[in-house]
This record gives C-alpha cells, sequence and structure tokens, in this order.
C-alpha cells in the first residue's frame, strides 16, 4: 500500500487519481470544439447569439406619437385624395345599362319528332335534305350565337348609322376621317364591331335557369333601350327568314327525291317530311319571337351603372389616408436613422 505524499486540501495530479481508481472522468479543457464536424464537412460552430436591439419591438407610444406629430398633414391627404376621387367621379361621363329578359326557343316539340323519325331507315334522307334530327340545345347554341356574330353586328350598326355614335373623335364621324393622331386610318365596321363587343354588348346566359339577358350600356339611356330591343327583333326576324329559306331548300330537294322513288314507305316518309317542313315555313311566318321570347323588355334605366361616385370617393379616401401613414412614418424612420449616426461615436 502506497502511502500518500499529499498534505489534506492539496490538488491531487491526474495520474494519482486514475491510479486511485476514481470513477469520474477526467474534466475537458475549456476550449471551443474544432474537431467536431457540422455535417457538411466544416468545423463546428457554435451558434451566434441573438442580438437583440430595443428598437425592434413595435412602441406603440411612438407611433401615436408620431400620428400627432403628422396630424395635418394626415388630413390634408386624406381630404386631398378624397377630393380628387370626387372631381373624377362628378366629371366622368355616365354610362348606363338596358337590359331584356330572353328565354330562347327551342322548338323541342318538332325536334322530338324529326328526331324519332330519322333514327330509322330514312336518317340519310334527313342528312341530305338539310332538315334537323333533333338537338335542341344545338339549335339554341346556334341562336344565342348569332346573337353575338359579327354578321348580325355590323348589319345593325351600318342600319342604324352608329359609326358617328362610336366613334365621335374621329373629325364628328365624318368619313374617311382619323380617330387621334396616332390612329393614321379612319375606323372601318371591323373597329366598330370591336368596340361594340367589348363596351358596348353585354351576353349572359344563366345555365341554372336557361334565360339570357342581353345588355347595352351607353351614354344615353334611351338609345341604350332603343338599341337593346331592336337587336333582339333583329335576330328574331333574321333567324326565322333563316329557317324559311332552309325549310324550303328542303321541300325542293324532298319533292325530286318522291319523282325519283317508287317505293310506296318512302313516299309516305317524304310527304311527312314535306308536311314537317310546310309547318316550319308557317310557324317562322307567324310567329314574331321565333328564336327569343321577350320575357322583361329593355326599358330606359334612371340611375347610372358607373362611376359609382360613392364607392369612388370612398376608395379615394382611403388612399389617401394610406399614402399619408406612409409617407408620415418614412419620414420618422430618416430622422430616427439620421440621429442614431449623430449619436454614434
Amino acid at each position: 500500500m502506497k502511502r500518500s505524499l499529499y498534505k489534506i486540501g492539496e490538488v491531487r495530479p491526474r495520474e494519482a487519481e486514475q491510479e486511485r481508481g476514481d470513477p469520474r472522468p477526467p474534466p475537458e479543457p475549456d476550449t471551443p470544439r474544432q474537431d467536431i464536424p457540422s455535417g457538411r464537412g466544416l468545423p463546428y460552430q457554435e451558434p451566434p447569439p441573438h442580438a437583440y436591439y430595443p428598437e425592434d419591438e413595435l412602441d406603440l407610444f411612438e407611433s401615436w406619437q408620431v400620428l400627432v406629430r403628422h396630424k395635418w398633414l394626415i388630413a390634408l391627404m386624406t381630404l386631398a385624395g378624397a377630393l380628387m376621387a370626387l372631381a373624377f367621379a362628378l366629371l366622368s361621363t355616365p354610362v348606363y345599362r338596358a337590359e331584356v329578359l330572353l328565354a330562347p326557343v327551342s322548338h323541342e316539340e318538332e325536334d322530338g319528332k324529326l328526331s324519332a323519325f330519322g333514327a330509322g331507315q330514312f336518317g340519310e334522307l334527313l342528312a341530305r335534305s338539310g332538315i334537323s334530327m333533333g338537338g335542341g340545345g344545338k339549335r339554341v347554341a346556334r341562336h344565342i350565337a348569332t346573337l353575338g356574330s359579327r354578321a348580325l353586328t355590323t348589319a345593325f350598326i351600318e342600319d342604324e348609322n352608329l359609326m358617328p355614335l362610336l366613334f365621335p373623335a374621329a373629325a364628328g364621324g365624318e368619313s374617311g376621317a382619323r380617330l387621334s393622331f396616332f390612329e393614321p386610318e379612319p375606323p372601318t365596321l371591323w373597329d366598330a364591331y370591336n368596340l361594340f363587343e367589348e363596351k358596348v354588348r353585354f351576353i349572359d346566359l344563366d345555365r341554372s335557369t336557361g334565360l339570357l339577358t342581353l345588355a347595352i350600356e351607353w351614354q344615353d339611356p334611351e338609345l341604350a333601350a332603343q338599341w337593346a330591343n331592336s337587336l333582339v327583333r333583329r335576330v328574331n326576324d333574321l333567324l326565322s327568314r333563316q329557317a324559311i329559306e332552309e325549310a324550303r331548300t328542303s321541300i325542293n330537294y324532298l319533292e325530286k327525291q318522291l319523282a325519283e322513288t317508287s317505293s310506296v314507305e318512302v313516299q309516305q316518309a317524304i310527304y311527312r317530311l314535306i308536311e314537317a317542313e310546310t309547318k316550319e315555313i308557317m310557324l317562322a311566318s307567324v310567329q314574331e319571337e321565333y328564336a327569343f321570347k321577350v320575357i322583361d323588355p329593355a326599358v330606359a334605366p334612371r340611375e347610372p351603372a358607373r362611376p359609382q361616385r360613392a364607392l369612388i370617393v370612398v376608395l379615394g379616401l382611403v388612399a389617401g389616408l394610406i399614402a399619408a401613414l406612409f409617407i408620415s412614418f418614412f419620414h420618422n424612420a430618416i430622422v430616427n436613422n439620421r440621429k442614431r449616426r449623430e449619436e454614434t461615436p
């Protein structure tokens, strides 16, 4: 047994503690851990402590001071925004919207009869004669497409002489006059159709009810209602004339086929087809609302659709307030930054 040569209270060396059998591990030196990798091939580094700055906190009292300090600027800019919006709303040309509610006529009863008849051995004969073998939905889609077609629109513009109204800037609507300095060519029917399609006429189909709304937006409420009702009458007249012409063409073809065939069954079928086409001619000639039935005709509106003056004033008020707040806090940040630089030695 070895005898200890150290006095009580003295620190033993590490070798003596290991020889004594002390289970505690030796203390590690207080050095940075540079030998442990960080997972990407780089030496381990202790994360830096979070830098805390008092100005990072949201100081409500300071914000209130900024608002009080710039109260006149905020008030003046908010009032200026509201006044500018009010001036814009009052100076803008009012636009009125006249609407006519329509119910498309599909002639489902006649289409159903022809569809049932053509489903048999005479389908080819119906197809060659140009007779529709059913499909009321397709007929309605064709009618709606005709209502918004370019041919109908350009004919309406020419008949109503709308070029001077659509292009008043072209030297009072005179023929051959230019629109502006940036438009070297005078306005054409194609330009009138694009303008009418984009800014004047609007077609909306409610798929849940099947009803159609034709709207006309124009500066004159009387003209807007007149154009809407006139367009409906025009499309009904056009589609009825087309139906009469198609039925007559089909009858001529069927009569030729009747003279060439000797089959009694085929002759009876042709007679029934001729009868159906004759009824179609009578229906198109008598019924004024052949394609679209007017549920609610267009009337001259009393209130303009746009501009919405109250909404414009509110938006101007809010825009002025936001701009004033931005300028106030931006100016305050610049002043504080300048003071911080002056105080820094």
